[in-house]
């Protein structure tokens, strides 16, 4: 069973260990950002990053990061669906780089349509794909 909640600063070692993006965790958990997810054991599996309003001033699904071991068990659909059926947003937008292929079939999976897509954003110059999941 996968448990989500708003994520804790004593959260943020498993985090950290799994985290796979730039930025500091601490801040997004001072900032309230994050929800976990939790396993029955209490470890945490994964984890969202939703920030309220940095894509063009809509909410964004900036991260989506689930542990190596934990990959499709379902908690990376669990963070996404939440995130999705998140009452405080009327919209929600992701992107992710174009070789992510996990990801967009997750995000096809959950009815999100590709609406654009950003060249030369990252510096390694793949292209970024931008999603709308609501």
């Amino acid at each position: 069973m996968i448990n989500l909640r708003p994520a804790r600063f004593d959260d943020f070692p498993l985090i950290q260990e799994m985290d796979e993006f730039l930025g500091d965790r601490r801040l997004d958990l001072q900032s309230g950002l994050l929800t976990v997810a939790e396993a029955a054991d209490q470890n945490i599996t994964g984890y969202a990053r939703v920030d309220p309003s940095c894509f063009l001033g809509w909410p964004c699904l900036t991260s989506l990061c689930v542990g190596s071991v934990y990959r499709r068990t379902g908690v990376g659909s669990a963070l996404l669906l939440n995130a999705q059926q998140d009452e405080r947003y009327t919209r929600l937008f992701t992107t992710t780089e174009q070789s992510n292929i996990a990801m967009q079939t997750l995000l096809d999976k959950v009815g999100a349509w590709k609406i654009g897509a950003l060249n030369d954003l990252n510096l390694s110059g793949e292209t970024e794909i931008a999603f709308r999941l609501k």
